[in-house]
């Protein structure tokens, strides 16, 4: 992919036609599509219903081609006529998969080259449609060529400045950015152009006027401007008024109204629009045409202007009573289907646009309405929530506004509030599902229900989770007795899913199975799935770890077999829960971040995306990676809405606490804090009050640390996520100690032996469930120390367990803590050999980590105990498996075997099993290198060759 980027005028277009036409001759297939800046709204896929077209008209388009294209039914669907057959869930992985392997087969047959022009101007859909194709690609012989001004465009449109970061971080990728040119180049201009070298003084004036930009350039040459005895301003609009003054008035007419259309134009749509018979069209066109002002189209019969500029300063220039005019006339002659018609979201997107262009409220209310539907059945949900706002706005402005949009206002609300949801506006999806509910009928519970089933989702993902779970408790009383319909299964899911995130497992699981029964009576699978994703999570804290991944890859299986992004979403998330619960944290973070790069490659981060980035960003904050963890939070803490990126700033917070960074610390707390408002999920709300104890104690304020220990003992009370308690006890208990070991006043504080009792209670709890929960185990063994450190008592051995168990669970600041009190107490012991190794052992292990606090105390420990640091001795290898020291994941291992060998990452990734028989992404092998890198304490390939073959590692011996 070749992203070019420059200023207006700098030849953008011209380069990528130049490109066009040397494939071309080649016998390269070729695809453009452009983008175009609309009045009102976007058009969804906009150039790729283009690009489609013009290939579908192309007289000479390749057999080959023509017989892909021909049989691609699901890209047919996709763009049908009947807008019903698109399904009212079609899934958008069906719609990007479909398009990638049109690319697919078409560069099977020829390398094929994709144009996409002022990617400036993209809708969200093309936007995360080129993201999938661009992500997906492999050894394919495509190259994908954007061109993006590089001004103020961007700032005004961040969808596509975040596309376009996204795409830069691809390996795969290049920026060309290109300069205006200089005067050496300009001379060379002006001769090819002329015909002959420009007098010197010309070219002084060519040069000062155009700034080196081409088109500028180009079109002072070929007015003649330079050569005028006055100053003619030398700005773009004076210019192109000048050679439009040149043109006959009917010639004047077309550019007019073709700037109006504003994309390319079929002559036919022209013809109708100007009311011209067919040989003054002709002579019209053929006029404009000999003066540059428009160029043939890349379809047949088609129309364009040679530059967009041109089309901005001809449509500035018409008075608004004409712009509304030919609004009125365009939109007439679309809607009466001469055009777009086998496009129908694009089609209905256009119509909609110029009719709000023509102030034509009624009709603009209708095309709204319409046009947001089919955005929706494309799943282009940020267009759809634009014209579904356009029409909620337009709707108390027009009489009979039932009638002209085919549907109560509160279909409307609940059409807005899913798009709103799916845009990733959460807030104010919650705001028009409660409008819509407020315009229902009580009479009519059974539709209500419904309706509180859709607010229950909006909520929870707007950070109110007891609100969400007040709605599902109500639309379950709604349920009329008796019935077995598919919105019960739907509302027996939600109601189990949010019990589930609220720690209730027990409940949940009830409600689980009976939303399993039901969903397969009904013989439906995506309520079905949404349970099983729920049951899998319960059975998992409720002690059954086998069933629990039985579930949780059961409703994986049927998630991707409906095609629901949502649900195979929540399943990895689920799944990679699971994985961090029995402490298998490598794993959990691996499968976090697969799961997001997927939903980044479909567009749809903002949901399910975000609580999968959290899930990473947190576990590879334990695993000690926090420059890893803080550099894929970026993708989202700039960006995201609402609050489903609160988990991620609450472990950035932690991250810059151990690292000293406290005032950081405090920033993303505050930003937690704020986003956690509403919510009270113990998932949440545990490790918050636990961010505010530990910020407190780093702050020597033991009284609010107890205090947020005390409120977060309190709000998790009930729940069944015990796990969260024995954390909290064991932070309150080690800032007891602490104030035991200044002598400070003891003030109000919680009582040491019910904290531990309170510890000691939570972990039963789990062992009874016969729940796996290594991390608690650990919590508590920190617990008990600290509660001996407060009691006066030396036991070393305390904290050994608690170093063997956090660094069994790959967790080095906890583990580096852990060692730094057992020096402190071998210290107190006068051992002071074994309190120096100690004391060496956690200072290298918080020095790599760059745990500034802790390598301070740490160093006030050596020097005060007067200690000796012994030099650091390297990891020891296992003669059996010389690894073994360095913990590798399975994966990891396997690509430890290709690296040995000498293979690029590229190669890494060809030969990579995957379980889904997909390839693996060159990008995911480059970050599984970088963590090997880290584990075997290298910093490059090179190094890490030699240490593999010192352990005796080789091609010969790596099976």
């Amino acid at each position: 992919m070749l992203l070019v980027s420059g200023e207006a005028g700098v030849g953008k277009s011209r380069l990528a036609g130049e490109l066009r036409r040397d494939a071309a001759s080649a016998g390269w297939y070729s695809f453009v599509g452009r983008c175009v800046e609309m009045v009102v709204g976007d058009l969804p896929y906009g150039p790729v219903a283009e690009g489609l077209r013009s290939l579908r008209e192309e007289a000479m388009l390749p057999p080959a081609l023509g017989e892909i294209l021909g049989t691609n039914a699901d890209i047919q669907e996709l763009f049908a006529t009947d807008p019903t057959s698109l399904g009212k869930d079609l899934a958008r992985r069906r719609t990007f998969e479909s398009v990638l392997g049109l690319v697919a087969r078409a560069s099977g047959e020829q390398p094929l080259l994709i144009v996409l022009e002022d990617l400036h101007w993209a809708d969200s859909s093309t936007l995360a449609l080129l993201r999938f194709v661009a992500h997906n690609l492999r050894r394919h012989r495509v190259l994908v060529v954007a061109t993006c001004r590089s001004e103020g465009d961007l700032t005004s449109r961040p969808p596509v400045g975040q596309a376009l970061e996204d795409l830069l971080r691809l390996r795969s990728t290049e920026q060309l950015d290109l300069a205006p040119f200089n005067r050496e180049e300009l001379a060379q201009l002006a001769a090819r152009l002329l015909g002959q070298p420009l007098e010197p003084e010309l070219l002084d004036r060519l040069e000062q006027r155009s700034d080196g930009n081409a088109f500028l350039a180009e079109e002072l040459l070929s007015s003649q401007a330079l050569r005028e005895d006055a100053d003619l301003p030398s700005r773009l609009a004076t210019i192109v008024r000048v050679r439009l003054a040149t043109l006959s008035a009917d010639a004047r007419a077309i550019v007019q109204v073709a700037a109006t259309i504003g994309r390319e134009i079929p002559d036919e749509l022209l013809s109708e629009v100007c009311g011209l018979d067919e040989e003054t069209l002709t002579r019209g066109l053929r006029t404009a045409v000999s003066a540059g002002t428009l160029v043939p189209g890349s379809g047949r019969g088609s129309y364009a202007f040679r530059h967009w500029l041109v089309k901005e300063v001809v449509y500035r220039d018409l008075l608004p009573i004409e712009q509304r005019r030919l609004h009125r006339v365009v939109a007439r002659a679309l809607s009466r289907g001469l055009e777009t018609a086998a496009f129908p979201p694009v089609a209905a997107a256009e119509v909609a646009a110029h009719w709000s262009a023509a102030h034509d409220l009624p009709q603009a209310l209708a095309a709204a309405v319409h046009a947001g539907g089919l955005a929706v059945g494309v799943n282009a949900f940020a267009e759809a929530d634009g014209q579904l706002e356009r029409a909620l706005a337009l709707w108390g402005r027009v009489a009979e506004h039932d009638r002209l949009a085919g549907l109560e206002l509160a279909d409307l609300l609940q059409q807005a509030a899913e798009a709103a949801r799916w845009a990733g506006r959460h807030g104010r999806a919650v705001d028009l599902a409660n409008r819509a509910r407020r315009e229902l009928s009580e009479a009519e519970p059974a539709r209500v229900a419904v309706l509180l089933e859709k607010l229950g989702r909006y909520q929870w993902e707007a950070g109110d989770s007891q609100a969400s779970l007040d709605a599902y408790e109500e639309a379950r009383r709604l349920l009329p007795a008796g019935e077995r319909r598919l919105a019960d299964a739907r509302i027996l899911a939600g109601q189990a899913h949010m019990l589930m995130l609220r720690g209730r497992f027990q409940e949940s699981r009830t409600v689980a199975e009976e939303a399993i029964e039901l969903a397969q009576e009904l013989g439906a699978k995506a309520e079905e799935s949404h349970a099983l994703c729920t049951l899998g999570t319960d059975l998992g804290m409720l002690g059954d770890p086998v069933a629990a991944e039985r579930a949780l890859r059961k409703a994986w299986a049927l998630a991707k077999e409906i095609g629901s992004i949502e649900d195979v979403s929540r399943a990895i998330t689920n799944l990679a829960d699971t994985l961090d619960f029995s402490g298998k944290l490598e794993e959990a973070a691996e499968v976090a971040l697969e799961g997001f790069e997927m939903t980044v490659r479909y567009g749809v981060e903002f949901n399910a995306g975000g609580v999968m980035l959290g899930n990473a960003v947190s576990a590879l904050r334990r695993l000690g990676r926090w420059d890893e963890a803080e550099r894929h939070a970026a993708r989202l803490t700039d960006r995201a809405p609402d609050g489903i990126i609160a988990p991620i700033q609450i472990a950035l917070a932690n991250i810059c606490l151990a690292r000293g960074d406290l005032a950081v610390a405090r920033d993303h707390a505050a930003t937690a804090e704020r986003l956690c408002l509403r919510n009270t999920d113990p998932q949440y709300c545990g490790p918050l009050h636990t961010l505010r104890a530990e910020l407190a104690l780093a702050h020597g304020d033991l009284d609010a640390a107890l205090q947020a220990v005390d409120d977060g003992l309190a709000a998790l009370a009930g729940s069944e996520e015990e796990y969260l308690v024995v954390k909290l006890c064991a932070v309150a208990l080690r800032g007891i100690a602490d104030r035991r070991a200044r002598r400070s006043a003891p003030g109000t504080e919680l009582k040491p032996g019910e904290l531990l009792d309170l510890a000691e209670h939570g972990v039963a709890a789990l062992a009874a469930r016969g729940t796996p929960f290594p991390e608690a185990e650990a919590d508590l063994a920190s617990a008990q120390a600290e509660a001996a450190r407060y009691r006066g008592e030396l036991v070393p051995e305390a904290w050994r367990e608690v170093a063997r168990r956090f660094d069994a669970l790959n967790q080095p600041f906890p583990a580096a803590y852990a060692q730094f009190r057992l020096a402190e107490a071998l210290a107190d012991l006068h051992k002071r050999p074994q309190a120096a190794k100690a004391a060496g052992t956690a200072r290298d292990l918080a020095t790599r980590l760059g745990a500034a606090g802790l390598v301070r105390d740490i160093d006030a420990l050596v020097t005060q105990a007067r200690l000796h640091l012994p030099d650091q001795p390297t990891k020891p290898a296992s003669a059996a498996d010389p690894l073994a020291a360095y913990k590798l994941t399975p994966r990891e291992r396997q690509i430890v075997e290709l690296l040995v060998e000498g293979m690029t990452n590229q190669q890494i990734a060809s030969r990579l099993p995957h379980p889904e028989d997909r390839v693996v992404s060159e990008k995911t092998v480059s970050v599984h290198v970088s963590h090997i890198l880290a584990k075997l304490g290298v910093e490059n390939r090179t190094q890490a060759m030699r240490l593999l073959h010192q352990l005796g590692i080789d091609p010969s011996t790596s099976r």
